[in-house]
Formats: C-alpha cells, sequence, structure tokens
C-alpha cells in the first residue's frame, strides 16, 4: 500500500508496519518514487501483500468491527439519553 500521511492511514501503519508506506500529500514525486521502489523490488511488493491480507483477515474487516461499531452506537446512544434525563431534572 502507498499511501498519504494522514491520521488513518498512519495509525494503520503504525499497527502493520509490513503493508506499504506513507508518502506526503500532494507529492506526485514521492508517489512516482514509491511506485518505482516497488516496481524494482518485486519481493516488498509480494510482502506488502501478504501483510496486508494478514491485516484484513485480523482487523480489518466487518467480522472484527462489527462488535466495536455496535459497542460504539450503543454508548453514543446511552450518553445521549443520560444528558436529556441530566437535563430535565436541571
Amino acid at each position: 500500500m502507498i499511501a498519504t500521511d494522514t491520521a488513518g492511514q498512519r495509525e494503520v501503519l503504525e499497527q502493520y508496519p509490513a503493508v506499504g508506506r506513507l508518502i506526503p500529500s500532494k507529492d506526485p514525486l514521492a508517489l512516482s518514487q514509491a511506485m518505482e521502489d516497488l516496481l524494482q523490488a518485486p519481493e516488498k511488493l509480494t510482502t506488502a501483500k501478504a501483510a496486508a491480507l494478514i491485516a484484513a483477515k485480523e482487523q480489518f474487516c466487518w467480522e472484527q468491527q462489527v462488535m466495536v461499531l455496535l459497542q460504539t452506537a450503543e454508548l453514543a446512544l446511552v450518553k445521549k439519553n443520560l444528558q436529556k434525563i441530566l437535563y430535565a431534572y436541571s
């Protein structure tokens, strides 16, 4: 994976560094160099593909994320209802 240096992409690469590399945003030369690096070293691409598959299976799939999403939504609803109750009694 070649990705621009944003918070979400950085988080993924901190957890799974073998997946790829970050490049600066709006830097076509950096993108070109990153692509050239992969073309010149096919073993890097093979390693990155394997690491990406592992990351997808371990964390970045619906089966792994569904409970996190549901718990987050439930917590948000509980907080909202608690705020309404507290407001009603204030």
